[in-house]
């Protein structure tokens, strides 16, 4: 039976992929210029941040506050339908961003590609230059150094206003230094200074 139908079976073949390659959809509620800007707004009011560049559709070099991703656009819109109720959120809208440009390789399958953009755009990567030998514990020359931090809510109560105030908050890793020196391109690790 198989052989008697190679044309309908190369054809299922062939649309096979488009229905095992599920799309993601997101509910977008702000988008920023800045990382910064988009965790502060994601720490205040929901969600976590996108980077746009991990998606072929979207407008690059942005930062997005994002809902999802959800399998369906039916999920996705009923999100979008409980987020904007009352009007809350306006101008958010459900995206189909295309194809994510992460590629996992670490060996751990249960690790998906929008977990570790969810990961990368929460978790922020400052680089720092320095002209290095200032001290024994640094590179004896010019530098970039890395940095990593998160934003958190923290809260306070203002006596003047009588209620609970709600702000974002920098929160610096301490996991020792990254630093990258420029004439050689050496990246050196060290945890804690040994002098």
């Amino acid at each position: 039976m198989i052989l008697r139908y190679p044309k309908i079976i190369f054809a299922l073949l062939m649309l096979m992929p488009v229905f095992a390659c599920a799309d993601d959809f997101y509910v977008i509620t702000a988008t920023h210029k800045t990382q910064k800007e988009a965790q502060d707004a994601a720490a205040l009011k929901g969600g976590w941040v996108l980077n746009t560049n991990f998606y072929t559709q979207l407008t690059p070099d942005l930062y997005a506050v994002v809902r999802g991703p959800y399998k369906t656009q039916a999920q996705a819109d009923e999100k979008l339908a409980w987020l904007t109720d009352g009007g809350r959120y306006p101008g958010s809208y459900v995206k189909n961003p295309g194809k994510i440009n992460i590629e996992i390789k670490l060996g751990d399958r249960t690790l998906s590609p929008q977990m570790l953009a969810a990961l990368l755009g929460e978790l922020r990567i400052d680089v720092s230059e320095h002209n290095g030998a200032s001290h024994p514990c640094e590179p004896q020359a010019p530098y970039k150094q890395l940095s990593l931090s998160y934003v958190t809510i923290e809260r306070y109560y203002d006596d003047a206003k009588n209620e609970v105030i709600f702000q974002p908050k920098d929160v610096e890793l301490d996991v020792g230094a990254f630093r990258e020196i420029d004439k050689t391109g050496e990246i050196q690790r060290m945890r804690i200074c040994a002098e």
